[in-house]
C-alpha cells in the first residue's frame, strides 16, 4: 500500500521534513580550478563527523592490475579503520533528521531515505515514502535498497521488476528525487495490452568505497571482474554484483508469484549506468543462484565500464567486451562529459590538463559491444537538453562548464539532467519511450525457466 508524506521510523531517524536533498553529484568535471588533478577537493580533508574518536588519518589506497579480471581485487569500503581520505562532502546530502550527518570517510554503506522530499514534491514528482530500506548482510556489509510494490497485484498477473543503480556521489533516494519512475511504477505496464499495470521498483544503495583514481564515495564496482575471466568457474567475489543478485532474488522469492521473471530490468544512471551493463551482460545469459536472469538494460550517462581504471602502468581494461544478446537502450547526450562521440571527445579534452576518464566515448563503445560483444540488440539514443533525439553538439555548441546562462551548452550539467520533463530546464518527456524499450524486451519464452 503507498503511504504518502511519512517518515521513516527509525532509531536513527526522526520525523521532519529533509528539504536539504540536491541531486547526485554526477560525473563530475575534473577540469575545474577548485578540483587537483586526483579529483580531490580542499573542502575533502577530513571527517566533518568526529564523535570523539581518534581514529588517525584517512587512508590511501592503491589498486594493481591483472590481465583477466581488472583490477587485483574488489573495491575496499570506507570503514573507521580504513578511512576514504577523497571524499568530496557535497555529494553526501542524506542529511538525517536527529542532526546526525552521514560520514561518507567511515560509513560501510549510507542508510538511504525511501521517500521523496519537499523540494522534489514542488519541482512535481510524485509525492510518496516507501518506508524503512530493507537491509542485506552481504558478507558482513549490511547494505540497503529502497522496494516499492505497485498497488492492485491479481493471483496468477506477476507484473515487471525495475532496478534503478543510481550515479556516483548519488544515493538510492535519487529514483525519488530526481526521476518520476517511482510515480510510473503506479500503473505503467511493462508489456503489451492484457499485462498487468503497474511494476515492481527497487533502487539500490552503492558501498562508500576507496575508488580508483580518488573517486572515494558512494561507487559502484565493475572494475573487479572475476565473473568475466576465463578461468571463472564458481561464485563471485564481487560484492557488487553479489549484492545485486541477492537483491533480486529476494524480492522474486518475497513476492512470489507476482514477479515476472520473464521481465527483470536494470536501469542505470552515470556510474550506475556502467554497473548495469557490466552486471546485464553476465546476467542475461548466467543466472543468479536462484535461477534469475536480466531481460534488458537501459542506460543515461554511462562510460565503458570494461576500461581502464587505476592509475597504474598497466591496463585494467578488458581488451575484448564479452558476447551477449542484451538488449541495451543506450544514452547519452549530444553535449555530454561521456563524449558524444571522438570528435567531441577530442574538443573537450582539449586546452585542459585532466582528460576525462578512459571510456568517455560513446560512439567508441557502442561500436565495441556491436562488434567484440557481437551484439546486434542496442539502440543508441542521442538526447539534446530538451530530451529530443538529435545529432551530436558541434565543438562550439558544447563545453566542460559553460557560462551559467548557457546550461544547454555545458557538458557536465546536461550529463547530471534526467530525461522526463519535470523542471523548467526540458519540455519533452523521454521516461515513455524507455519503458517502452523495456516493455518490446522480455526474455525470450525459450529462455525463461
Amino acid at each position: 500500500m503507498r503511504l504518502r508524506f511519512l517518515c521513516l521510523a527509525l532509531a536513527l531517524t526522526a520525523c521532519g521534513d529533509d528539504d536539504r536533498m540536491a541531486g547526485p553529484d554526477m560525473g563530475a568535471d575534473l577540469g575545474g580550478p577548485e578540483m587537483g588533478a586526483d579529483g580531490s577537493t580542499d573542502a575533502a580533508t577530513d571527517s566533518g563527523l568526529d564523535l570523539g574518536l581518534d581514529l588517525g588519518p584517512p587512508v590511501e589506497v592503491s589498486y594493481g592490475c591483472t590481465d583477466d579480471v581488472g583490477l587485483d581485487r574488489p573495491l575496499e569500503g570506507c570503514v573507521p579503520e580504513r578511512r576514504c581520505p577523497n571524499v568530496d562532502p557535497l555529494p553526501f546530502t542524506m542529511a538525517r533528521d536527529d542532526g546526525m550527518e552521514p560520514d561518507p570517510y567511515r560509513e560501510a554503506s549510507p542508510l538511504p531515505l525511501c521517500e521523496s522530499n519537499t523540494a522534489a514534491i514542488e519541482a512535481g514528482r510524485f509525492a510518496v515514502s516507501d518506508g524503512v530500506p530493507r537491509m542485506y548482510d552481504i558478507d558482513g556489509v549490511e547494505r540497503y535498497a529502497c522496494v516499492a510494490e505497485p498497488e492492485g497485484g491479481e493471483p496468477g498477473r506477476p507484473r515487471g521488476l525495475v532496478v534503478f543503480l543510481h550515479g556516483l556521489g548519488g544515493s538510492a533516494q535519487d529514483v525519488y528525487l530526481e526521476t518520476n519512475l517511482r510515480s510510473q511504477a503506479e500503473d505503467r505496464r511493462l508489456g503489451p495490452l492484457g499485462t498487468p499495470s503497474g511494476f515492481y521498483l527497487v533502487s539500490l544503495q552503492a558501498r562508500n568505497v576507496h575508488g580508483p583514481n580518488a573517486t572515494d564515495g558512494p561507487h559502484w564496482d565493475h572494475t573487479f571482474r572475476d565473473l568475466y575471466a576465463d578461468a571463472f568457474e564458481g561464485d563471485t567475489m564481487n560484492p557488487d554484483v553479489r549484492y545485486i543478485d541477492r537483491v533480486i532474488d529476494a524480492v522474486v522469492a518475497d513476492f512470489a508469484g507476482d514477479v515476472d521473471d520473464e521481465r527483470i530490468y536494470l536501469v542505470g544512471w552515470d556510474d550506475g549506468g556502467e554497473m548495469a551493463l557490466f552486471y546485464g551482460l553476465i546476467r542475461h545469459d548466467t543466472p543468479t543462484a536462484a535461477g534469475n536472469r536480466v531481460a534488458a538494460v537501459v542506460t543515461l550517462g554511462a562510460k565503458d565500464p570494461f576500461v581502464h581504471e587505476a592509475e597504474t602502468e598497466e591496463s585494467c581494461g578488458l581488451m575484448t567486451l564479452p558476447t551477449s544478446t542484451l538488449p541495451i537502450q543506450y544514452i547519452t547526450r549530444s553535449c555530454d562529459t561521456v563524449a558524444c562521440d571522438t570528435n567531441q571527445l577530442i574538443d573537450l579534452n582539449r586546452g585542459t590538463p585532466v582528460q576525462l576518464p578512459p571510456g568517455s566515448d560513446a560512439e567508441v563503445f557502442v561500436r565495441r559491444l556491436e562488434v567484440q560483444g557481437a551484439n546486434d540488440n542496442v539502440e543508441r539514443i542521442i538526447l539534446g537538453p530538451r530530451n529530443g533525439t538529435v545529432p551530436c553538439a558541434s565543438s562550439s555548441a558544447c563545453f566542460r562548464r559553460a557560462a551559467d546562462d548557457e546550461p544547454d551548452r555545458d557538458a557536465t550539467r546536461l550529463h547530471r539532467r534526467w530525461i522526463d520533463n519535470v523542471g523548467s530546464e526540458t519540455n519533452n518527456d523521454f521516461e515513455p519511450r524507455l519503458l517502452d524499450f523495456l516493455a518490446d524486451n522480455p526474455l525470450p519464452l525459450d529462455d525463461v525457466r
